[in-house]
Parts: structure tokens; C-alpha cells; sequence
């Protein structure tokens, strides 16, 4: 059992801002839906330097965060914050014990011009404990239409098969995620896809249940971390593997999901 976390803290007021560690999306606030999101990171830390990235305004497209943007002026209160924080197992993250290993925060005077996206970054040296994470050995690739076109095949496929209630074709492909985020959190990999499978069989019965079909034309790849992985998201930034609405308008399942290729084949790696 780890007795230290490390800890993602991304906070927005007045504005969206993302958090990138390592070239990899982690996650993303609004002011609509979310202004705060805290998370552990150990599967996407590397041994030695690790970058740190706010990323403010990021381009209204999906798949182009990095893409300029209409200039705006800042509003009274808007800032973004992002810190990588690292502390005992089971404290809240404003604990006197917990260290602040990377900090980033943007703060504009109101009234100021802004020319989207504002990126910020910082490093942070971490203990050479974790192991060499596989993606960093993937076959780079780049955005093109048939890559999305081959990205939405394999979704598609994975979709199909949780509809018909058989998630072991997810299962097959996500052997590196399973035995990656295992070796990141101190955990048996028995156990990572026990409690896949527990909360699949839980949650797939309810009533009402049925998972979505993916849509060609909502799939946005994000090609992060230099080609070496993808990320699967829709046009609204939500991720394309996931469960219907249900009749009270909650999503039951949303499974993020990021692939790498490897030569001519595909994995799930987180």
C-alpha cells in the first residue's frame, strides 16, 4: 500500500483551463460544470522531471486545445490555478503535511487583453521509483482522418461489445492499463479488474441501462504526450465510451479512454 499520494489540483474561476502533466491531458474545469477537480496521477508521473502545464482557453475544438483563439479581455475574478501536490495517504490536500511540488497560477488584471490559450508550465523532480510506463515506447502518430476514421472503428468495437453485455473485448485490449495503473497505485492487477468488472455488473443492470454507440462525426482524437497516445473524447469533451442517459439525465458509466499504438497494434493504456 503507498503511504504518499500525489495529487493533481486544477482550480478556475470566469474561464476553462485544463491540466496537462507529461504532455497528457488530466483534466479539465468550467465554470459551468465544474470549478474544481483534484485527482491522483501516480499512472501518468515519470521517474526524474515531470512538466506540469496550465493550459487556460484552450481552443473550443476537442482535438485542437493548443489551437489559437478569439482574444478576450480578462473579467474581474478570473484566474486558474494548478498544483501538483504530494502528501500522506488518507489527509485532504490543504493538510499542513502535504507539499506543494509544482505550482502554476494565473491571475490577469481585469480589463486585460488575453490571447487564448494561455500555457503555463513548470517542473518538478520526482523519487526514481516508478517503473518506464509503455506508452513512452508507442509508435507516434498524427491527426489525420484516418487515424479518426481507425479510432472510431476500434470504439465502435468496444461499444458493441458492452451493449451485448460482454465487456471482455474491452478487457483483452486494456491489459496495459490494468497492469500499469496496478504497478502506479501499489495494487494487485486482480484487483484493478475485479473492480472493473464489480462495477460493470453493478451498474449494467439498472434499469433503463444501455450502453451508447459511438457517433463518427462527435469523436474528437486529441493526439497527446508526441503522438505516443490518444485521447477519446467527444465534441463536448466528455468521454466517447460510455453508457445512455438515464430518464433522471445521469450517466451511469463513462469510461475515459486512452490508446497507443504499437506498431500495427492498438492498447489501452489508461
Amino acid at each position: 500500500m503507498l503511504q504518499e499520494i500525489y495529487y493533481l489540483r486544477l482550480n478556475a474561476a470566469g474561464c476553462v483551463a485544463e491540466a496537462w502533466l507529461n504532455g497528457i491531458a488530466v483534466s479539465r474545469v468550467d465554470p459551468v460544470h465544474c470549478l474544481l477537480d483534484g485527482r491522483p496521477v501516480h499512472d501518468y508521473l515519470l521517474p526524474s522531471k515531470n512538466i506540469v502545464t496550465l493550459l487556460v482557453s484552450p481552443g473550443a475544438q476537442a482535438a485542437l486545445p493548443f489551437a489559437p483563439a478569439q482574444p478576450y479581455n480578462a473579467t474581474p475574478g478570473m484566474f486558474a490555478t494548478l498544483d501538483l501536490l504530494v502528501g500522506p495517504r488518507g489527509v485532504l490536500p490543504d493538510d499542513p503535511a502535504v507539499r506543494k511540488l509544482a505550482s502554476l497560477a494565473w491571475r490577469p488584471e481585469p480589463g486585460a487583453a488575453v490571447s487564448p490559450p494561455v500555457i503555463l508550465n513548470a517542473e518538478a523532480e520526482l523519487p526514481v521509483w516508478l517503473p518506464r510506463w509503455s506508452w513512452l515506447d508507442a509508435s507516434p502518430v498524427a491527426p489525420s482522418a484516418d487515424l479518426n476514421q481507425l479510432v472510431y472503428l476500434f470504439v465502435r468495437r468496444l461499444a458493441e461489445g458492452f451493449r451485448a453485455n460482454d465487456p471482455s473485448i474491452y478487457m483483452r485490449y486494456a491489459g496495459t492499463r490494468f497492469h500499469e495503473v496496478a504497478q502506479a497505485f501499489g495494487m494487485q492487477e486482480e484487483e484493478i479488474r475485479a473492480n472493473f468488472l464489480g462495477q460493470w455488473q453493478r451498474l449494467s443492470v439498472r434499469d433503463g441501462f444501455q450502453f451508447s454507440l459511438p457517433d463518427a462525426a462527435q469523436l474528437a482524437v486529441r493526439v497527446m504526450a508526441g503522438g505516443k497516445m490518444l485521447d477519446c473524447i467527444d465534441a463536448n469533451f466528455q468521454p466517447i465510451l460510455r453508457a445512455e442517459p438515464l430518464e433522471n439525465g445521469s450517466t451511469p458509466l463513462l469510461y475515459p479512454l486512452r490508446l497507443s499504438f504499437f506498431g500495427r497494434e492498438v492498447h489501452i493504456v489508461r
